[in-house]
Formats: structure tokens, C-alpha cells, sequence
């Protein structure tokens, strides 16, 4: 096999980062891969290096010694839970990582090309006044996550014009599928769902906020979003990468329910609201389908699916595990 370029992808553990590793070597890409997590688990298809992004020099040692063609930068701390809780923490791994990479790819290999993984939470209050903003309308973020890949943003704008590095942004919206941690709406349903078949008492799932509308695309269609933009996005712009589209979490929780065949109780639990709540958000996609190839694939129903009958599967192997040992 002939080995077309060589990439990076930081924060490879994560949900995301799994499904970028097959495509990447789909493409014919050698692969490296860091994780903070120590999660080094034998995968053929990458080399894994255990890497704290606060930590400058590291940093700058694995950078120099790989000198990748591409970098796909999606090591972060991804959850708005957690940011309301640990600010500190999400700062220093959100905004002073991106800086420490930066300055590596700057100092050892500047031609590479860098794409910075941002979040739609980075509209913030923009939603209240356009549920589908573009790139290009203001942001007004309004916690700390969203505050922290907003100035990622920033500090890429910054080292593009100062320093003529190749990196593009994106905006990404949510997304989904098998092996997404719980932390997230979707997967968190599909968890529940599949303990209460398994256990077959108590029938009752815990939901948060079922009033807001939220875009969802497949976690297949975001990985290959981003390797087209970094084939075709330009050099300091920003995409949102998203499905378009605007779904009611209440219809996704009744979707995900109507797969099992229990009856199922709707509990609200107020510990799952966020402090700052906005109503609805969707992603105007318009600028990446004109700059790039990429367009959206895959169904959401079966991608929900998907993810439920993983979970079925995880949860019947947890209890087959403690059965063998009591």
C-alpha cells in the first residue's frame, strides 16, 4: 500500500478520533494519534503517543519528531457540563493546548495543514436572533466551553495572519453515533433504553431539557467533512459543519423509545439542565457544500438505531461480566 501523506490526529481516543482513524487509512494516510487519556489500546491502523497538550515542550518533542502533512486537532474538553464545573481545566486544555500546538507546527513544520475542531456553541446568544447563523455573523458564547473554542478560533485567525500557518476552522455541530460517550443527549437515551430492556423493572428514562431543537449529523458524515476541508476549505475561513437541519430532542427521545417494545416512563430531572439553555440551533451548510465535495450521507433514524443497538450490546456484556464473577 502506498502511503499517501502523513496525519496527526490529536485527542485520537476520543468518539470522534475512532472513526477519523478509518477513514484516514481508507485514504492511505499514515497515522499517529495522541491521547491524554492513557487509552493506548492496540489499533494496527495508527501509532498512539500519550500526550498532555498543557504541556509545551511534549508537545513540541512529538511534533517535531512526526512533522505531519496534516493535522486533525480534535483534542479537547468537549462537554458544557463539565466547563460549568471544571473552568479552569477547560481553559487550560481548550485554549492553551491549540497554543502550544501551534507554536510546535510554527517552529518545525509550518506548511502543514491544521484544522481546528470549534463547536457551535460558539454562537451562543446568536441563536436567540438567528437559529441558523452563518460564519461570518458575531458570536456571543455564554459558557465557558463555547468561551474557550470561540478564542481557539481567534488564536487560528491570529497564526494564519501573523505567521501564514495553514489552519481552517470549523464551527461543528452536534453529532452521533455508535460509541459516543454518555455525557451526550443521545447517547445518554439510548444507554437508559438499554439498561431498562435488559433489567425489565423500573421502566423509567431521566431527561433534561425535551424543548429545545438541536442539529444532529452522523459522526461518519463529520469525519468526512473534515477531511475534505482540509483537501479543499481555505486556508483562515471557518465552516459549520452540520446536517442542516433542526430536530426536537422530545422527537428523537419518542424515536428511541418507539425502538424498544417496553413502556416507558418520561421522568424530567432538573441536574440535566444546563445553567444557560438556548431554545434551537441549526447549522447553515451552505458554505462548505460550495468550497468542498462533502455533503451530508447518512439517515439519522438508522444512526440512532445504531447507536441504541450498541448500547444493547455494551450493557448485555457489563452484566454477562458481573454475573461471572458473582
Amino acid at each position: 500500500m502506498e502511503i499517501k501523506k502523513r496525519a496527526l490526529i490529536t485527542g485520537v481516543s476520543g468518539f470522534v478520533g475512532k472513526y477519523l482513524i478509518g477513514k484516514l487509512y481508507e485514504e492511505n494516510y499514515e497515522i499517529f494519534g495522541t491521547t491524554l487519556s492513557g487509552d493506548l489500546y492496540d489499533d494496527p491502523r495508527v501509532t498512539k503517543l500519550h500526550l498532555d497538550l498543557t504541556d509545551y515542550y511534549s508537545t513540541n518533542k512529538i511534533i517535531g519528531e512526526i512533522e505531519p502533512d496534516e493535522i486533525y486537532h480534535l483534542a479537547s474538553q468537549s462537554s458544557v457540563k463539565i466547563s460549568w464545573e471544571k473552568p479552569q481545566f477547560t481553559t487550560e486544555v481548550n485554549s492553551i493546548g491549540t497554543i502550544n500546538l501551534l507554536e510546535s507546527v510554527k517552529e518545525h513544520c509550518p506548511k502543514t495543514k491544521v484544522l481546528l475542531v470549534g463547536s457551535s456553541e460558539e454562537y451562543g446568544e446568536t441563536f436567540k436572533i438567528n437559529k441558523q447563523p452563518t460564519e461570518e455573523e458575531k458570536c456571543f458564547p455564554n459558557n465557558m466551553y463555547a468561551i474557550t473554542k470561540y478564542t481557539q478560533s481567534l488564536i487560528g485567525k491570529m497564526y494564519v495572519k501573523a505567521y501564514h500557518l495553514n489552519i481552517i476552522m470549523t464551527r461543528s455541530f452536534n453529532h452521533v453515533g455508535p460509541e459516543q460517550s454518555p455525557q451526550f443527549v443521545i447517547s445518554d437515551f439510548c444507554k437508559q433504553v438499554a439498561e431498562i430492556e435488559l433489567l425489565e423493572s423500573n421502566p423509567i428514562i431521566y431527561v433534561g431539557n425535551l424543548e429545545s431543537a438541536r442539529d444532529f449529523l452522523d459522526v461518519r458524515d463529520v469525519v468526512n467533512a473534515y477531511y475534505e476541508l482540509l483537501k479543499e476549505g481555505t486556508v483562515g475561513e471557518i465552516y459549520n459543519v452540520g446536517s442542516g437541519k433542526s430536530y426536537k430532542i422530545s422527537e428523537l427521545l419518542n424515536k428511541i423509545i418507539s425502538f424498544s417494545n417496553l413502556d416507558i416512563i418520561v421522568k424530567i430531572d432538573k441536574n440535566k439542565f444546563r445553567p444557560v439553555e438556548i431554545e434551537e440551533t441549526s447549522a447553515e451548510i451552505s458554505k462548505i457544500i460550495s468550497d468542498t465535495k462533502w455533503r451530508p450521507q447518512y439517515n439519522l433514524e438508522e444512526t440512532i438505531l445504531n447507536t441504541l443497538n450498541f448500547w444493547r450490546k455494551k450493557v448485555i456484556e457489563k452484566q454477562m461480566k458481573l454475573n461471572r464473577k458473582l
